[in-house]
């Protein structure tokens, strides 16, 4: 009733009341009855008020307890993606530091398969010319 007070809802039960009592006293049955019923609804009336205001309360509240959990749901799902985002670029870098060093080894591999080859052709060669020189004493 403290917070109907405030929006105005009593005010009106409580001109109702004052014109009863004044129409009391001029003596009509059929006024004091009006009145009484007028003030009986107008009481029915705060009374609705009052609840549905008090449910629009509960609303209110349930609907800013709703928003708060949605809120902290919403900050620790942006804290989630920022070390999510994080795990990402390390991940990133680690995948370029191992395509650079793939890239090293297959140059090194090159190298050497060159260098094998060039060394299996001097050997050949070697052979080729010891095969022909004229042997000595024999």
């Amino acid at each position: 009733m403290q917070r109907c007070k405030e929006f105005g809802i009593h005010s009106r039960a409580n001109e109702l009341w004052r014109s009863t009592r004044k129409k009391s006293s001029s003596g009509c049955n059929s006024e004091r009855l009006n009145s009484a019923k007028s003030f009986a609804g107008a009481l029915e009336d705060q009374e609705k008020l009052e609840d549905q205001f008090n449910e629009l309360m509960l609303a209110n509240k349930k609907a800013e307890e709703q928003a708060a959990f949605w809120r902290t749901q919403l900050e620790q799902g942006g804290l989630l993606i920022e070390k999510l985002e994080d795990e990402k670029r390390e991940l990133l870098e680690k995948i370029d530091n191992l395509e650079r060093q793939l890239e090293d080894a297959e140059k090194v591999r090159s190298e050497r398969k060159d260098m094998q080859e060039s060394l299996t052709q001097e050997i050949k060669m070697l052979k080729s010319a010891i095969r022909a020189r004229p042997s000595f004493g024999g």
